[in-house]
């Protein structure tokens, strides 16, 4: 066994990931946006400043060595002989991406005086009453820009729980430097998140699914905010007697894969989906047959749940 010394160790752990893939694996990099990129295998691996993060797996690190070791599964030595033997063959162009600059946040401006929101208020039929309780109990501004009338929405311990308070709140907005929008009332929130994730192939299968929103959202939401609104959506939904074999039926065969732990592996996650399936069958069953109350989760009975209420409604509404 070739012995690698102490200098040539530090030496391959020097080199980061993106520097790696955009001189040796190019094919592998795909830019996301901004300083943030993945690779076409692991779409959830995010390269950003200098670090990557594979949260699917929940795993990172810095280097190139790190992501060969980690995510690759190749032996230190081994790894490490693989990045010499590159830099030997190609000195590689260094990248090091641009330092994000942080947006200074701005607290919302708002006016010192509320006459024309409560001018317009009360031409709106509202009682001057409810008006002066709701500037009392600041549930009601003013904008400064353009005089708006801002409601500010709490929940039952009285902390204020709409966007608004993403950024009137001084705790949370030290801990956001993101982009900064305003709403079509005129007022300053943060930018909405949007983001992607893609499944391996076609599936009905709720853990999946679940497990692929999850990681979507931990990537992608500030936990430092508040979530007024989440909304998913899927593409390409087919009846499942039409969902074609993946990759045509064919596969790129190597010489380095165990191809009889693989056809274990997939007998085995093949039986487990093939339980699911049945399981939501019967389920589906029971609900048709008794109601959709009828099978609940335990968190649907906890305090403030609406699940049992909103399966008695009628496209969210009361009949």
């Amino acid at each position: 066994m070739r012995y690698i010394a102490a200098e040539d160790i530090a030496k391959a752990k020097e080199m980061d990931l993106l520097t790696y893939l955009r001189n040796y694996e190019p094919q592998e990099l795909v830019h996301v946006s901004g300083n943030t990129y993945c690779t076409r295998e692991h779409d959830s691996l995010r390269i950003s400043n200098g670090k990557w993060c594979w949260f699917s797996q929940g795993i990172g690190g810095r280097s190139a060595l790190d992501y060969l070791i980690k995510v690759k599964g190749i032996p230190f030595k081994q790894a490490a002989e693989i990045i010499l033997g590159r830099e030997a063959e190609k000195p590689p162009v260094f990248y090091r991406q641009k330092e994000r600059k942080h947006t200074n946040l701005l607290m919302p401006e708002l006016s010192e005086t509320t006459d024309r929101v409560e001018k317009y208020l009360q031409g709106r039929g509202i009682h001057p009453v409810i008006i002066r309780y709701c500037l009392d109990n600041r549930l009601l501004f003013e904008s400064a820009d353009f005089h708006n009338a801002v409601f500010v929405g709490h929940d039952k311990d009285g902390k204020a729980r709409y966007d608004i308070e993403n950024l009137t709140d001084p705790e949370r907005s030290k801990k956001y430097h993101g982009a900064i929008v305003k709403d079509h009332y005129g007022r300053q929130i943060p930018k909405h998140a949007h983001g992607t994730a893609n499944l391996d192939g076609h599936t009905s299968s709720t853990k999946k699914i679940m497990c692929a929103a999850s990681e979507l959202f931990d990537r992608i939401v500030d936990k430092n905010l508040l979530v007024r609104r989440l909304n998913i959506v899927a593409n390409h939904v087919l009846p499942e007697a039409d969902v074609p074999k993946k990759n045509d039926g064919f596969e790129q065969l190597d010489i380095f894969t165990d191809y009889a732990a693989l056809e274990a592996k997939q007998e085995r996650e093949g039986a487990e989906l093939e339980r699911e399936k049945k399981m939501q069958k019967a389920m589906l069953t029971i609900k048709k047959k008794f109601g959709k109350n009828a099978i609940l989760k335990g968190m649907n009975l906890e305090e403030g749940a609406t699940a049992k209420d909103r399966n008695a409604q009628i496209g969210g509404h009361k009949a």
